[in-house]
């Protein structure tokens, strides 16, 4: 995993450096729904240009940015790690956001895991779906209020 989390990082960076288009959430949306020992929400909020994609422990206060640094695949679940805080479970989020072509978000999460849901990519999709999308200029020549 640690190979296309590389590329997910770049392709979530590629246009902050070559001043194209970007793309974020229009606005915030979340949901509840099972871990494996409590229920556990996520928000998928807007962000401004050059932002990337960053995780958010809100039970800690910590943001771990996607980047192949702070990726591990457990073999079952792509985990998430940075200055201890950790958050499992990331690939189906990563999933729904790429294919959507989403460059720029916060996603918050109140504890070690991303909800289940179905287990499938198709619940985060339908999430970013009910959010709308956003087209993004250079950060340079944007002003964003949104996080």
């Amino acid at each position: 995993m640690n190979g296309s989390m590389q590329d997910f990082s770049r392709r979530t960076t590629a246009g902050a450096e070559a001043g194209v288009s970007q793309r974020s959430l229009r606005a915030s949306i979340g949901c509840v729904g099972p871990g494996r020992q409590r229920k556990v929400a996520l928000t998928l909020r807007p962000a401004c240009p050059d932002h990337g994609i960053i995780f958010r422990r809100c039970d800690l206060g910590i943001d771990i940015p996607v980047d192949h640094v702070h990726s591990d695949d457990t073999g079952h679940a792509t985990v998430l790690t940075r200055l201890g805080a950790s958050i499992v479970g990331v690939e189906h989020v990563l999933a729904a956001l790429g294919s959507r072509g989403i460059t720029n978000a916060l996603v918050e999460v109140d504890g070690p895991e991303v909800p289940m849901l179905g287990g499938a990519t198709m619940d985060f999709i339908f999430l970013i779906d009910c959010a709308g999308l956003i087209e993004q200029g250079p950060a340079a020549t944007m002003c964003c209020g949104a996080q």
